[in-house]
């Protein structure tokens, strides 16, 4: 597998201890590139953001039912519980969407 650079001067310091990135890059620059600058893919991360988003939905949810029971005269007053739930919902599909290729 080869190896991914987060930034320029990581390939420049690459590029001069190793000869062969080198000619990789001279014979192929397009080829070379795309090896190297490949999406960066990383499930934990998005584990982490998937369950974080699950959180934030579930915490708006619970709050709204909570509410609804023990104040249900402010209920009309808590729209912002909604659209929270609601955009961490709709970041949510978007997190686990497949993306097009």
């Amino acid at each position: 597998m080869k190896q991914r650079f987060a930034s320029v001067s990581e390939l420049l310091s690459e590029a001069e201890k190793n000869p062969s990135l080198v000619e990789d890059i001279k014979s192929d620059p397009v080829k070379a590139l795309k090896d190297i600058a490949a999406p960066w893919n990383d499930p934990t991360f998005y584990r982490l953001v998937a369950g974080g988003l699950i959180s934030v939905v579930l915490i708006a949810l619970v709050s709204f039912v909570l509410i609804a029971i023990y104040q249900p005269a402010v209920i009309d007053k808590m729209a912002f519980l909604q659209a929270l739930g609601t955009t961490a919902l709709g970041a949510l599909a978007g997190v686990l969407a497949q993306p097009k290729s």
